[in-house]
């Protein structure tokens, strides 16, 4: 049989080095049969430009704005399914990977009947033995999401594959015939909870979702986080409520209860005024329905 036909898909945004550096990784994947899309969100600097310069292998989509993670994926996954793609391996611009990732997650599509999903272990890119993520759970009672292994050292624990509840976004795996079942991801959540969204949506028509602990990938999640901090404050708290709400409804009252402990009374006590701001605004949003792109008149 041949090899199954892999799209790769890379979101930039105003972000040439860290994307530049994720690219480069991917010319040393040792997988042939693989296609890399490179989907710009409508960078306001010059590294759209540079990137498509620096890689004209690759193919390049413009989006016409800032379509967050969910849609600018979309984008991405529509291509692959209209080039005939079987898998497409979504990666955040800000991971590096092993020449045999690709390999090796390949390899696990083959092995499972119905795979959804799949997902690496993912190292700290400045730490390379402290793991970022082991795969993953979800807390229904709160509708939270927990890395597991996250920030413990690799001492061999979490050396074998098995089931997870839902895979990273920074390095995910996924079939084009899921895709095709469940739809894409929910363009409501713009970013975080989107990936969590999909696979609880993967489960539920049976379909598998693993973690692949041979598959290794590296990621600088600590800067960027760190420069998104009070937006992803307002993305998380309002997207937990919109993913409890569609995939839990019996725990929302707990999962609000929660909610309200950290992102108001919290950021009250602690006096983080534009956190506080930013959970009000989640709040809001989330009761009026606004959902997507958060409006720039409310941007922090």
């Amino acid at each position: 049989m041949p090899n199954p036909k892999i799209y790769i898909l890379v979101i930039n945004w105003n972000n040439y080095d860290d994307t530049r550096e994720c690219l480069v990784s991917l010319k040393g994947v040792l997988y042939q049969d693989y296609t890399v899309v490179v989907i710009d969100n409508s960078s306001s600097d010059s590294s759209d430009e540079k990137i498509r310069k620096e890689f004209p292998e690759f193919i390049h989509i413009r989006n016409h704005e800032n379509l967050g993670f969910a849609e600018g994926n979309n984008i991405g996954i529509e291509r692959a399914m209209h080039d005939g793609a079987d898998y497409v391996w979504i990666l955040n611009n800000d991971v590096t990977v092993k020449p045999d990732s690709l390999t090796e997650l390949v390899s696990a599509a083959k092995t499972y009947d119905k795979i959804g999903i799949l997902g690496p272990k993912v190292y700290y890119y400045h730490d390379t033995q402290k793991i970022f993520s082991a795969g993953a759970k979800i807390i229904r009672w709160s509708g939270r999401s927990v890395s597991l292994g996250q920030n413990e050292y690799d001492e061999g624990q979490y050396d074998k594959a098995g089931p997870a509840d839902y895979i990273s976004g920074c390095s995910l795996f996924a079939s084009v015939k899921m895709f095709r079942d469940i739809g894409l991801f929910d363009v409501r959540y713009f970013m975080y909870y989107e990936e969590t969204d999909l696979a609880v949506r993967a489960r539920k028509r049976g379909w598998k979702v693993m973690y692949i602990p041979k598959s290794i990938v590296l990621h600088k999640h600590a800067s960027t986080v760190k420069k998104l901090s009070l937006l992803s404050d307002y993305y998380i708290c309002r997207n937990n409520l919109l993913f409890v709400w569609k995939n839990y409804r019996l725990f929302f009252i707990s999962a609000f209860i929660r909610s309200l402990r950290y992102d108001i009374v919290g950021h009250l006590f602690g006096l983080r005024i534009p956190n506080l701001f930013n959970s009000l605004t989640a709040y809001r949003d989330f009761i009026c329905g606004n959902f997507g792109r958060r409006r720039e008149e409310f941007a922090p």
